[in-house]
């Protein structure tokens, strides 16, 4: 049912989120209700990016920073 009071902005740069971090936030119950999503300097790889950006949970995302990650060419 997530979170009754999920945050709206997320910042998670410099975790050290991987691709298997990014796989587990696509499929976060809280994530629905998010609009920003900050993952900037991280480890994950094009894979990781991917699960971010095709997830269901996450397609009311209005930004979705990838910046620093090694996801490679667009």
């Amino acid at each position: 049912a997530g979170l009754p009071c999920a945050p709206a902005v997320v910042y998670l740069m410099g975790n050290q989120i991987s691709t298997k971090g990014a796989q587990a936030l696509a499929r976060w119950a809280g994530a629905p209700g998010l609009d920003q999503l900050h993952v900037c300097g991280n480890p994950m790889t094009s894979a990781g990016a991917a699960a971010l950006t095709q997830s269901p949970t996450l397609a009311g995302l209005r930004h979705l920073d990838l910046y620093g990650n090694p996801i490679g060419p667009g």
